[in-house]
């Protein structure tokens, strides 16, 4: 039996992100074998009607201690957030077959506009030896990927869905989010 409002409602978010992307588990709970192709992006934030994130301008990146997933140590969101350039944050998580499509291209976004952006995976559910095993698998290197065991960046962010971009100033203020495939033009466009 759940006692504590906050697991409770962990989990409430826990099993709604599940939920959009459910496909990505077979009925054994085993990541599925082929990726699905990703979605069509889909703006989020202030001035869209999308229950998936809900984000306002005044939105801003929580300080909620994360782990770094290359090194195992622990970072604060806020400040890896930080920079004098605009950030993507990549919501994903390692059971995800729509990640695991976007995660080459995403790497050769990020690498060919490290002097514009940077890029943030911010992943959560599953645990962080699966998280390994998604960036060993993927190839992922340039963005730094982060692990979030406690689900809280997700909660106080209001993503629900993954892959979920969400692009904010270096002060951690929201920019524009979106969901389902990389919206590489809609990123550009605003940094």
């Amino acid at each position: 039996m759940i006692r504590s409002p906050r697991r409770l409602a962990a989990l409430t978010v826990a099993v709604l992100a599940l939920s959009a992307c459910a496909s990505g588990v077979d009925s054994a709970g085993a990541p599925a074998a082929a990726p699905i192709a990703a979605a069509t992006p889909t703006p989020v934030g202030p001035d869209a009607d999308d229950p998936r994130v809900q984000l306002s301008a005044d939105s801003v990146v929580p300080d909620v201690e994360v782990v770094d997933v290359a090194s195992g140590l622990p970072v604060s969101l806020t400040r890896t957030v930080a920079s004098d350039t605009p950030v993507l944050l990549w919501a994903w998580a390692p059971h995800c077959p729509s990640c695991r499509a976007e995660a080459a291209g995403l790497e050769q976004f990020a690498a060919a506009n490290t002097d514009r952006l940077t890029v943030v995976g911010l992943g959560t559910q599953d645990d962080l030896e699966y998280a390994r095993g998604f960036v060993a698998d993927t190839g992922v290197r340039t963005p730094q990927m982060l692990w979030d065991a406690s689900f809280e960046s997700w909660q106080q962010l209001g993503i629900t869905a993954q892959p979920t971009w969400i692009l904010v100033r270096g002060d951690g203020t929201f920019l524009g989010g979106w969901v389902g495939g990389l919206p590489e033009q809609q990123i550009l466009d605003l940094v």
